[in-house]
């Protein structure tokens, strides 16, 4: 009996192994794709691009729930960008492109409606360690693998609502070390704020060749 359970449990997990090996497989993050194939997918108004790359139907988006938590992660193209200036109504020179790779991250505690940094603390102290750590120290614990390379977070900025929203905000930038190809980038992120540990979050070239374009300037 117990022989005939050892072999089960065995042949279970060499079963589940070959399983996530070949779903590793299918899924080819080496895939380097040069930027002569991208495909525009042009909008005549900002709202539609906007609403295009912030669905999770095309690649820009991404999401990971751990228990209660929800970590996000948005990559926003320049048209995206240009696009939200546009609808809050700002077209100067801030719209000019740079060459830096942008990211949101949200962090959201699922059916919590105070600021995200109160959910299940401890003790009164963790709440200004929390927020110090999201200010100041949270960006140590973030990089992005873009291909072969691991890249630092070298624009941070944590956007504080208090009580307003149960979530938190943060824009993220990647210096590239190659803009003629288009790689698989893995956002990752160490959480230390609720022990979830490491978080990946990774964008597909073959959803990235596809670059939203707003034709009505």
């Amino acid at each position: 009996m117990i022989k005939s359970y050892l072999y089960f449990l065995i042949v279970s997990v060499m079963f589940l192994a070959c399983g996530e090996k070949s779903e590793e497989i299918s899924t080819d993050i080496t895939q380097e794709i040069s930027v002569s194939k991208q495909e525009d997918v042009t909008f005549n108004e900002p709202e539609q691009l906007v609403a295009y790359v912030n669905s999770s139907d095309h690649g820009y988006y991404k999401e990971k729930e751990i228990g209660e938590i929800k970590f996000s992660a948005l990559l926003k193209p320049i048209e995206y960008i240009k696009a939200n200036e546009k609808l809050k109504g700002n077209t100067e020179k801030s719209l000019e492109e740079d060459d830096l790779q942008y990211f949101d991250l949200r962090i959201t505690v699922k059916d919590f409606s105070m600021e995200f940094l109160k959910y299940n603390l401890y003790e009164a102290s963790d709440y200004p360690k929390r927020v110090a750590y999201c200010s100041f120290e949270m960006q140590n614990d973030i990089y992005l693998i873009d291909g072969k390379d691991t890249l630092p977070c070298v624009f941070y900025h944590f956007e504080r609502a208090f009580d307003v929203v149960p979530y938190g905000h943060f824009i993220l930038a990647f210096k590239p070390t190659d803009k003629n190809v288009i790689k698989a980038k893995t956002l990752v992120y160490y959480d230390r704020l609720f022990d979830k540990g490491l978080i990946k979050m990774t964008f597909m070239p073959n959803d990235l060749i596809k670059v939203p374009k707003l034709i009505n300037t």
